[in-house]
C-alpha cells in the first residue's frame, strides 16, 4: 500500500502589501509551488493575481518553508498550489461620546485623530498538490 502525504507549510511568513495598493479591495494571487525533497520551494510560479501583489507573494514564498511530501515514508518533490489573500485593512471602530466633536477609538486610546487601521497579513493557503 503507498502512502503519499502532501508537504505542510512549516514556517508560516506571510508576504507584506505592496506600498501602493487600494484598501478597499482583496486581492487573490494563486501561485504553483515545487516543493524539494528537503522541503524548501524549488520554484515559484504565478497562476493567477494582479501585479504588484503577484510579485511580493512570489518572492515572500521563495522564503516559506514545508514539511516535505512523503511516500512510503520517504520525502518526494511535490507541485502545490498556493492561495495568497491580501484582505483590506478591518475598519477602526468609533464610539462617539455627549460631546459630537470628540471621537475616541473603541480601543480607549486617547487620540482625537483618525488613525490608518493596521493592516492585517495576507493569508496563505494551500490549494491542492500534485
Amino acid at each position: 500500500m503507498d502512502d503519499e502525504y502532501a508537504p505542510v507549510r512549516a514556517r508560516p511568513a506571510a508576504p507584506k502589501p505592496p506600498k501602493k495598493y487600494d484598501p478597499n479591495k482583496l486581492e487573490t494571487v494563486v501561485l504553483e509551488l515545487e516543493i524539494e525533497r528537503d522541503g524548501t520551494v524549488g520554484s515559484v510560479s504565478v497562476r493567477e493575481g494582479p501585479t504588484p501583489f503577484a510579485d511580493v507573494a512570489r518572492a515572500s514564498a521563495k522564503e516559506w518553508r514545508f514539511s516535505p511530501a512523503t511516500r512510503n515514508g520517504l520525502p518526494i518533490r511535490a507541485r502545490v498550489l498556493a492561495k495568497v489573500l491580501f484582505h483590506p485593512p478591518e475598519p477602526i471602530a468609533r464610539v462617539r461620546d455627549t460631546n459630537p466633536a470628540s471621537e475616541v477609538p473603541a480601543s480607549g486610546a486617547a487620540s482625537r485623530e483618525p488613525s490608518s487601521a493596521p493592516k492585517p497579513p495576507p493569508t496563505v493557503g494551500t490549494l491542492t498538490h500534485r
